[in-house]
């Protein structure tokens, strides 16, 4: 790998980057903290597009504008969720930017908490920086529960799933799956059956991985969706 890549990879090269990916799951945990708050400075297009920069952005240069992003929405005033309803979004990997947009766009719904494979859910669990750094990072990646390729561990997913429907306020969940993606296609299907046996309606979305194609399909559903908690 150092050859392929040429690069140095060390010990404390590893140890280096891992605070360093730590340092920006803390702060994208502070913006999911800003979005449950009952106003709202951001709109959910607007923070998946931060969340997602992360994944293509050089880590230290994504990490400073990350931080002024959160330094001026202490400071704002704005409240994008003003007599909105609150929306969810969970499921699999989505890096279409232009899915939550169309949710958003001229509907009176704004996304205020998401648990997709990019975000907060992909980014949530910080990694060890006491520990071996190998050791640590298989671990951090393949130890925890967040993602339902880990067999037996459901429940726990359903009440990190609870838990922050609660704490963002959210009143509807839309469950999106790329095609064929059968994990979460199953597992949404099981979110869907215990959600709304507490009352949390939900939408389910299967669509094609790429550029959104389907918006007419897409748009009609989830207006149907918004009517129905209005």
């Amino acid at each position: 790998m150092d050859d392929h890549f040429n690069v140095s990879i060390t010990r404390d090269n590893l140890v280096d980057s891992i605070k360093l990916y730590n340092k920006g799951r803390r702060l994208l945990k502070q913006l999911e903290d800003i979005r449950c708050r009952p106003e709202v400075g951001i709109t959910g297009t607007e923070a998946f597009a931060a969340a997602v920069a992360g994944t293509v952005m050089p880590r230290e240069e994504y990490t400073m504008h990350l931080n002024d992003l959160l330094e001026g929405l202490s400071q704002s005033k704005n409240n994008v969720a003003d007599g909105k309803k609150r929306l969810m979004t969970i499921g699999s990997i989505s890096d279409d930017i232009d899915l939550i947009q169309l949710i958003e766009e001229d509907t009176k719904a704004v996304v205020v908490s998401e648990n997709l494979c990019f975000g907060v859910r992909y980014e949530g669990n910080e990694i060890d920086e006491t520990d071996d750094p190998v050791k640590a990072l298989a671990e951090g990646y393949l130890g925890e529960s967040t993602c339902p390729r880990m067999y037996g561990k459901y429940k726990d997913r359903l009440a990190i799933l609870k838990e922050a429907i609660e704490q963002a306020g959210v009143e509807g969940v839309i469950m999106q799956n790329i095609r064929f993606c059968d994990l979460h296609g199953s597992e949404n299907s099981l979110f869907e059956r215990d959600l709304e046996a507490i009352g949390i309606p939900c939408l389910k979305l299967e669509r094609e991985y790429g550029p959104l194609v389907e918006k007419g399909r897409v748009r009609m559903r989830v207006d149907a969706f918004l009517e129905r908690i209005a």
